[in-house]
């Protein structure tokens, strides 16, 4: 029993460190052009399924929001006065998507791709980018 116990809390606290390690990675592979960050609401799978726009496992996605009516469209399962309100005319809103464990120890750049057992968990992370300051990196823009 005592030995089931101490195996338990060594997996739990394995698991703790992995995540915060994956977080870090994360944090430290976004692209500094991108904007302020912002915080949103989960788009959740709601009308639109941001999930179709990740590319190859272990990649970074930047994806540019450019218009209001597609704002709407990936929110759409919040009232509009629940979500920040952007302006598109001055505005992009830009999401940063990654997956956190490919960024932290995979090596997909050498062509592996059996690192952490086909389980991308990506992570988001939102930003105001404004146009004026010209594209943003490598980017899907949707309009």
């Amino acid at each position: 029993m005592r030995t089931c116990l101490m195996l338990l809390a060594i997996c739990i606290s394995f698991n703790s460190y992995s995540q915060d390690r994956a977080e870090i990675a994360f944090r430290a592979n976004i692209p500094t052009d991108l904007g302020k960050e912002i915080k949103m609401p989960d788009p959740g799978m709601g009308s639109f399924n941001l999930e179709q726009f990740q590319t190859v496992k272990g990649s970074k996605n930047v994806m540019v929001i450019a218009t209001d009516s597609f704002y709407r469209k990936i929110f759409s399962r919040y009232q509009s006065d629940s979500i920040p309100v952007i302006d598109f005319r001055i505005y992009d809103l830009v999401l940063f998507s990654a997956c956190g464990y490919c960024m932290d120890g995979c090596q997909h750049d050498k062509g592996i791709t059996s690192c952490h057992r086909n389980a991308c968990d990506y992570q988001r992370a939102w930003f105001v980018h404004e146009k004026s300051l010209g594209r943003v990196g490598e980017q899907v823009i949707m309009k």
